[in-house]
């Protein structure tokens, strides 16, 4: 099943070990498999890296004098950066948390 992570974040949150620690016994328990860690993001990450990065940022004043806040772009570069953040959480709780061989958990192209 997959991992979920809060938007915008590659922080693995705790409600989500015990299922981690269900598919350690397993990888534990069968030596011949492998496990293959795909990160994925999601327009909703766009959506909240956008809106992180705007609250970073200061507000401009428009030409009425209203705030307004420049739109900030996330590229599909920082999506991938994410998904990758994401699949390399999960196998450092797996790998030092659990002692999974590393060669076993296999990162894919997210």
């Amino acid at each position: 099943d997959p991992v979920e992570f809060a938007p915008a974040s590659a922080e693995l949150e705790p409600e989500r070990h015990g299922y981690l620690v269900k598919v350690a016994g397993i990888i534990e328990q069968r030596p011949g498999i492998n496990l293959r860690l795909c990160g994925v993001a999601t327009a909703r990450d766009r959506e909240a890296l956008a809106a992180k990065a705007a609250a970073g940022g200061k507000d401009s004043k428009g030409s009425k004098g209203a705030e307004t806040k420049p739109e900030i772009e996330i590229t599909d570069e920082q999506l991938i950066e994410l998904a990758d953040q994401r699949d390399a959480a999960l196998k450092d709780f797996l790998v030092t948390r659990h002692g999974i061989q590393p060669g076993r958990l296999v990162a894919c192209q997210p």
